[in-house]
């Protein structure tokens, strides 16, 4: 069996506000996204600025940071969208160091969703996940700051999902029928309701060797997990959002 997690989208402990790294950046910027294209102007080579010009000059710094944010959302490998090259490796640089949240926050889960959908993890879930595939994931640690001036005692780490697979088998029948009408079926409609969702089936030879993983099919929108993980995650008493328990073609 497969779980699929979603991540809430009201703000709680698994989803919090906020900036990143807002205001005392050593280097003057103000922001990630400052540092960002403070380094695409003056710190990157020209020879290389030309991969992020496809639209030219005047967007290159905007391509380039939408590029860098990509890696943390994307499948590394693939182009975004037209006006990006294909994504590479975060480069430790471009991870961003430290997250300015608007409200305090005395608990938080293992795993919670920042601004742009970038979403980090404790250190306990990192460890977790890299036992069952090391290097396989890109964790960069985060200090999480609160309003107060203190950091969030826990270490928290940035997460870039590497494993990306085809194997959901998601038919417009497993929807619920006010969904089956629809001209244009998305992605999203599956996820939408929980009647649907649970239909959702898993071809087991296209993730026999996978642990974490997203579908190409939902982006970003879900998580996916295999039983030995999870089991991991319950018995470490990790706090993660709810996850659906999915069915592998066959275990009907």
């Amino acid at each position: 069996m497969v779980w699929g997690m979603q991540m809430p989208d009201s703000f709680g402990k698994y989803f919090i506000s906020g900036t990143f790294e807002f205001a005392d950046d050593p280097t003057g910027a103000e922001s990630w996204s400052e540092r960002l294209e403070m380094y695409y102007r003056f710190g990157m080579p020209e020879k290389e600025k030309l991969r992020f010009q496809r639209q030219g000059e005047k967007y290159g710094a905007m391509t380039y940071k939408s590029f860098v944010l990509y890696k943390f959302i994307d499948e590394h490998g693939v182009e975004p969208d037209p006006h990006t090259p294909p994504l590479t490796a975060i480069e430790e640089a471009e991870a961003p160091k430290w997250f300015s949240a608007e409200k305090s926050h005395r608990v938080l889960g293992d795993i919670v969703e920042l601004v742009d959908r970038i979403k980090v993890v404790s250190g306990k879930m990192r460890d977790i996940i890299e036992r069952f595939e090391p290097g396989v994931h890109q964790f960069f640690p985060i200090e999480l700051r609160l309003p107060n001036g203190s950091v969030f005692p826990e270490p928290y780490y940035t997460m870039a999902v590497g494993n990306w697979r085809d194997s959901v088998i998601a038919k417009p029948e497993m929807l619920d029928p006010a969904f089956q009408q629809l001209e244009k079926i998305s992605p999203r409609s599956y996820l939408t309701q929980l009647s649907s969702f649970r239909k959702l089936r898993f071809r087991r030879g296209d993730i026999q060797d996978a642990h974490l993983w997203r579908e190409r099919f939902f982006g970003e929108k879900l998580l996916c997990f295999s039983d030995a993980l999870m089991q991991a995650f319950t018995e470490a008493g990790l706090d993660l959002p709810t996850a659906q328990h999915l069915a592998e073609e066959g275990d009907l």
